[in-house]
């Protein structure tokens, strides 16, 4: 049985039809007439637009990472390029979203029992609910460890979300609703990787087929996630 099971997803950059919408919204300052400053502005507005899209709800989850207490380790991923399972962790490729997010129930509908936390950083505020809003939009049922609480749901999966603790464990953070992994671990003296690599870049990285440096980074950041839950929570001693 699991106490915990730490997962991160890595999103891609969303559709253009979706990166579209929001690049119709520009408005050009009110005080610039030039035509072709003009230009310049809008195309910088859509590189933007295409960045944020990354975060929005119309982006694809293209890797999931998974680190359990009882053992079990796993990245499920379907980006295209080089050779991801040169990485010394059990490494998955299928084919689309689809089928990652239901290999991705089903390996932990395997080790999860209903006193199993979810646990990862900003697991509440991003991972969750995408999971959730992918899996609905692309027709599949929600198991039952991702369901929220709502009227007809009596029990729900407990969570441990390491940025909602952040301010139990630093007074500097302490009134900060979103804190940063890098700065959270940083100031529990928890080694990292984010000093390597931002995880604004991994959209373009998977544009660019960097399969092998995606699921790398993603399979650090449950390494270095369960590492601050354990500290936070005591568990690992």
């Amino acid at each position: 049985m699991s106490k915990y099971i730490v997962f991160d997803i890595e999103t891609g950059f969303a559709d253009q039809s979706a990166i579209d919408v929001m690049v119709a919204k520009f408005k050009p300052p009110s005080n610039i007439k030039d035509p072709d400053k003009i230009e310049v502005r809008r195309n910088a507005f859509a590189e933007e637009a295409k960045q944020k899209s990354a975060l929005t709800d119309s982006a694809p989850i293209m890797s999931v990472a998974i680190k359990s207490s009882c053992g079990f380790e796993s990245c499920i991923h379907w980006i295209d390029g080089d050779d991801a399972h040169e990485v010394v962790y059990p490494v998955f490729s299928v084919r689309s979203e689809y089928e990652l997010l239901s290999a991705f129930s089903e390996a932990m509908q395997e080790v999860i029992r209903p006193e199993t936390y979810l646990a990862g950083h900003n697991v509440i505020g991003f991972d969750i609910p995408k999971i959730r809003n992918r899996m609905i939009k692309l027709g599949m049922r929600l198991p039952p460890f991702l369901m929220p609480k709502i009227d007809y749901q009596d029990k729900v999966q407990p969570v441990c979300d390491t940025m909602t603790n952040a301010r139990y464990f630093s007074q500097e953070y302490s009134s900060e609703r979103f804190v940063s992994f890098a700065n959270l671990a940083d100031s529990l003296g928890v080694k990292h990787h984010k000093e390597r690599l931002s995880g604004a870049e991994i959209p373009m990285m998977i544009e660019q087929g960097k399969a092998g440096q995606v699921v790398a980074y993603n399979i650090d950041d449950v390494i270095a996630e369960e590492k601050v839950l354990l500290k936070m929570t005591g568990w690992g001693d």
